[in-house]
């Protein structure tokens, strides 16, 4: 379980990063960063779920920052390069919605 939260948080940061490119030197932008990435990672997991209430949500959107937050300084990039624009995680992305939604 602790391998599907990684690669969900992974792939929803890229698919957050991919949204945020317009606002990529604006003020707040990790935050928001941060805030989206954890709310689809949340969706994700609540989508499996069959019957969840608000605190099921805001106990798993609390956990994703928590561990975006501590995980920051692995996902900072360390030398100076030009970003290629990554769909991949985008793609990604919406395959797993897509097993997720097919298998509920």
């Amino acid at each position: 379980m602790a391998l599907l939260w990684f690669v969900a948080l992974a792939n929803a940061r890229g698919t957050a990063q991919w949204m945020l490119r317009p606002w990529r030197s604006a003020w707040g932008y990790g935050f928001w960063l941060i805030g989206i990435s954890a709310l689809l990672t949340t969706a994700v997991f609540l989508m499996q779920a069959r019957g969840f209430s608000a605190i099921d949500f805001a106990v798993r959107f609390v956990a994703a920052c928590v561990i975006l937050v501590l995980n920051a300084t692995l996902f900072i990039r360390k030398n100076p390069a030009p970003r290629p624009l990554e769909k991949g995680h985008l793609a990604l992305w919406l395959i797993i919605n897509l097993f997720l939604v097919m298998n509920l």
